[in-house]
């Protein structure tokens, strides 16, 4: 008895073993067969420029990863109507999305997604007007700063910009005229009260432009009361 109970136990304990074998591989089975599934892109952001009116054109690539028997087809989309996005597939089964744009954008989000598996990775866009061109702008002839008293230069729109839309509007400021009684600083002017010239010059440029600057010549005028400030405002509106 006790030999035929020692074979039983043995027996048991074999299939035991088999069926948690068997167990394991229906469960490796019917794991999620998409774990490893993923989108890999060639760049996480693209910068598109518009010049005259027409837009660059760039390429992303997308890669889906851990796909042997899944589907590679992607979905591509984006909230920015801003942008033009069409796709194709190359020879090495990678989608190439294509993107233009009709306007200027920030940072708008694409969503590539696997139409199977439900997996996603994603890439901005910004949509930029190039600056072609600085000038002088007709508000300078209205322009002036009082002795003792600051003059926002960045607020002013005393430099005109070409195309009139650009993105591109950030100035860099820099005294020509060298005074200790004159100081620039974050596009602020300060004269100060004893300043003896007529006007202060100063050179604008565009960090986006090479060899084009524009020369603000800022008329100063003499510490007056309120009241008289206020009518020299008036004489320089053109009232």
């Amino acid at each position: 008895m006790n030999k035929i109970a020692k074979i039983s136990d043995i027996f048991l304990g074999f299939l035991a073993c088999f069926a948690l074998m068997i167990f394991g591989v229906v469960f490796a089975a019917c794991g999620d067969k998409y774990e490893n599934l993923k989108v890999n892109l060639s760049v996480s952001e693209i910068v598109l420029k518009i010049e005259n009116g027409v837009s660059e054109v760039k390429e992303v690539v997308a890669m889906v990863e851990g796909a042997e028997s899944i589907s590679r087809e992607l979905a591509v989309s984006t909230d920015a109507t801003q942008l033009n996005i069409t796709t194709s597939m190359n020879d090495q089964q990678e989608t190439v999305i294509t993107i233009s744009a009709s306007a200027v954008c920030t940072n708008a989000v694409v969503v590539v997604q696997t139409l199977e598996g439900g997996k996603s990775a994603t890439f901005t866009v910004t949509v930029e007007v190039p600056v072609q061109m600085i000038g002088i702008a007709p508000a300078l002839d209205q322009f002036f700063v009082v002795k003792g008293q600051a003059k926002n230069l960045a607020s002013a729109n005393l430099v005109d910009f070409t195309p009139s839309n650009t993105t591109q509007k950030t100035l860099n400021y820099e005294l020509i005229t060298q005074n200790p009684n004159v100081s620039l600083e974050n596009g602020m002017l300060l004269v100060g009260k004893d300043y003896t010239g007529a006007s202060v010059d100063i050179r604008a440029t565009s960090p986006h432009l090479a060899g084009n600057e524009v020369i603000l010549s800022v008329d100063v005028l003499p510490m007056l009361d309120e009241e008289t400030v206020a009518l020299q405002s008036i004489t320089y509106s053109g009232a």
